[in-house]
C-alpha cells in the first residue's frame, strides 16, 4: 500500500493551525482590570497601619504601614465597589474601588479621593453638599462663641434652617446624585445618604429603579430588612417582644413592662452618645412628673458595655428601670439606626409615638393625663 503526500495542503494545515493558536492565545488572555490607590497622608500618621475595607461586605480587603507620609494598594478588579481607607482610629474615608489610578489625600481637613469617573463624580457631590452644609456651621459656631443658651441656639438655628430651605435643598442634592447616577455604585451611595430621611415607599420606589445586580448588594438587602421592621413596629401597630440575657444568668424582656396597663416610655440609649445624654434631664423631669401615674420610663442600653451604662446611669442619675447590655436586638426588631430613640407604648402595648424628644413628650403626654 502506498501514500500520496500533498505537501501544499500539509503547508497550508500548518499555517492554519499555527494562526488559530495565535487567534486562541489572543482571545484567552484580555487584559485584567486593576486598580492602584495613590495615597498621601499628614505626618502623624507614619508607622500607622491603613486599612482598605469593602463597604458593602464589610469586609477587610488589604492593609499597609505609612511610610514618608504615603501608602500605595494595587490588586485586580472586576466591578467597581464602595470602600474606605482608614487607620482604624480617627481618620477614613469613603471612596469608590474602581479600576485606574485612585488618587486619595488622607489629610485630616480635607479627605479627598480623586482621579477616576466614579470618584470624581461622588467628589462633586461632596463639594455640594459642603456649599450647602457650611453656613449652618459657620452659623452654629457663630452661636456657640456668643455663649447663647441651648434654647436660643436651637431656636436660631431652626429659623436660618427654614428661612434658607437647608433640610429640602440637601434632599434635593441626594435625590438629583442617585437619579444621575442609578445604574452605578453611587446608587448604593446615595441610598445610604437618604436611609432615614425619605419614606418607606419612597426608599423602595429608588430602589426599584437599581439594577438587578445593584439590587443583591448587601446594603439593600439591609434596607429592605429595616423597612420591613419599621413595617411591623409602626405607630399603631402593637409592641414587638425581645428578651435579653441578664448578668445574674436570667432573663429581662420588653413585655415584663410593657402591654402591663401603664404607659411606658422606652428609651434607647448608650453611654457615650451626646445626644443620649444631653435628653435625660428632660426624662428626668418627665419622670417626676408623671411616675405617679399609669406611666412609667423603661431605659434600654444598646450598642454598649455594661460597666460604661452602668457609670451613666449612676452619673446620670436615671432614676427609672434599665435593660442593659441589649446590643443590637431591640435595634434590629425595630428598625432603629439611630439613638436616643424613644417610643411611647400604651397601656395594652400599641406603640403610640415612636422618634420623639424633649418637648414633643412633654406635650403628648400633657394631652393625655392634663
Amino acid at each position: 500500500m502506498s501514500y500520496h503526500i500533498n505537501y501544499l495542503d500539509m503547508k497550508k494545515t500548518i499555517l492554519s493551525t499555527l494562526s488559530l493558536g495565535v487567534l486562541l492565545l489572543g482571545a484567552c488572555t484580555p487584559a485584567q482590570k486593576e486598580y492602584t490607590i495613590v495615597g498621601t497622608t499628614d505626618e502623624d500618621l507614619n508607622g500607622q497601619t491603613i486599612y482598605l475595607h469593602d463597604l458593602d461586605n464589610q469586609v477587610k480587603l488589604d492593609s499597609i504601614v505609612v511610610a514618608e507620609n504615603a501608602f500605595e494598594f494595587t490588586a485586580p478588579i472586576e466591578e467597581p465597589l464602595l470602600a474606605v481607607v482608614t487607620d482604624g482610629q480617627r481618620m477614613g474615608l469613603n471612596f469608590v474601588l474602581e479600576p485606574g489610578t485612585i488618587n486619595i489625600s488622607l489629610q485630616k481637613e480635607n479627605p479627598t479621593a480623586l482621579g477616576t469617573p466614579l470618584n470624581e463624580v461622588k467628589s462633586k457631590f461632596a463639594e455640594d453638599q459642603t456649599a450647602i452644609t457650611k453656613p449652618v456651621m459657620d452659623l452654629y459656631k457663630e452661636l456657640q462663641e456668643k455663649g447663647l443658651d441651648r434654647a436660643e441656639l436651637n431656636k436660631t438655628m431652626e429659623e436660618f434652617y427654614q428661612a434658607n430651605n437647608i433640610t429640602e435643598r440637601q434632599l434635593q442634592l441626594v435625590k438629583d446624585y442617585f437619579t444621575n447616577n442609578s445604574s452605578t455604585i453611587l446608587a448604593i451611595d446615595a441610598l445610604n445618604n437618604l436611609k432615614g430621611n425619605v419614606s418607606n415607599d419612597e426608599m423602595l420606589g429608588f430602589i426599584e429603579q437599581l439594577t438587578p445586580a445593584l439590587k443583591e448588594t448587601k446594603t439593600v438587602k439591609a434596607i429592605l430588612t429595616d423597612i420591613k421592621a419599621l413595617e411591623l413596629t409602626a405607630e399603631g401597630e402593637m409592641f414587638t417582644d425581645f428578651t435579653i440575657a441578664t448578668e445574674e444568668g436570667g432573663e429581662v424582656s420588653l413585655s415584663d413592662y410593657v402591654g402591663k396597663g401603664k404607659y411606658v416610655l422606652v428609651d434607647f440609649w448608650a453611654s457615650w452618645c451626646g445626644p443620649c445624654r444631653a435628653e435625660v434631664p428632660n426624662l428626668i423631669e418627665i419622670n417626676n412628673l408623671y411616675k405617679d401615674k399609669e406611666f412609667e420610663i423603661l431605659g434600654v442600653a444598646v450598642w454598649d458595655k455594661p460597666e460604661a451604662t452602668k457609670k451613666a446611669i449612676e452619673e446620670l442619675d436615671m432614676d427609672w428601670a434599665q435593660i442593659i447590655n441589649a446590643e443590637r436586638i431591640p435595634t434590629d426588631i425595630y428598625g432603629i439606626k439611630g439613638i436616643p430613640h424613644i417610643i411611647l407604648f400604651g397601656p395594652d402595648g400599641t406603640i403610640l409615638n415612636r422618634g420623639i424628644r424633649g418637648e414633643q413628650i412633654k406635650t403628648i403626654l400633657a394631652e393625655i393625663f392634663n
